[in-house]
């Protein structure tokens, strides 16, 4: 879900449309992972899996720090939208175990993906709602600067990512 703060933060509640095209950019890519190592099209080593993802937050929250640093205005390109997709493929790899897990030994597939992509969906609609709200708290209650708020988020987004970098039994 830190990936999502990485990618929604520097939107407001008024760039919705940015903010679904984002969303549905990870989705896409997920879903597509999903379904591959679901139907064994695909096989990764969970280590390097589980590096990358941490990866994927580390760059996303640099690029958003970057823009919004250059820009002050979000944006999302077409470039931003195949990065997200992108990213969205490592990190639906790294669901993908458990997903296998939860669904062996059925004869249909399909159901069970599909519920358990729908869930991660809704989950992850309350986590984007959740930045939104935190992002309109921070501008209008207390007062901090929207490219302030966006970089402090990314700094800590940054900071974690490291760690998590870092904790991987890659190394």
């Amino acid at each position: 879900m830190l990936f999502l703060l990485t990618i929604t933060v520097a939107f407001q509640l008024w760039h919705w449309r940015k903010v679904f095209w984002a969303v549905t950019g990870f989705t896409l890519g997920h879903s597509i992972s999903l379904a591959l190592a679901v139907f064994n099209l695909v096989a990764v080593n969970a280590a390097y899996v589980e590096f990358a993802i941490p990866v994927t937050i580390l760059l996303s929250a640099l690029y958003t720090a970057i823009k919004t640093r250059q820009t002050g205005e979000p944006q999302f390109s077409f470039y931003q939208f195949a990065m997200v997709c992108a990213f969205g493929i490592v990190h639906g790899l790294g669901f993908s175990n458990y997903l296998k897990i939860l669904i062996s030994g059925q004869k249909n597939l399909w159901l069970p993906m599909l519920s358990f992509n729908l869930g991660i969906e809704a989950g992850q609609l309350v986590v984007v709602l959740f930045i939104l709200l935190a992002n309109l708290l921070a501008a209008h209650f207390l007062r901090i600067k929207h490219t302030t708020w966006v970089l402090f988020c990314m700094g800590g987004a940054t900071a974690l990512a490291i760690q998590l970098i870092f904790e991987t039994k890659f190394w």
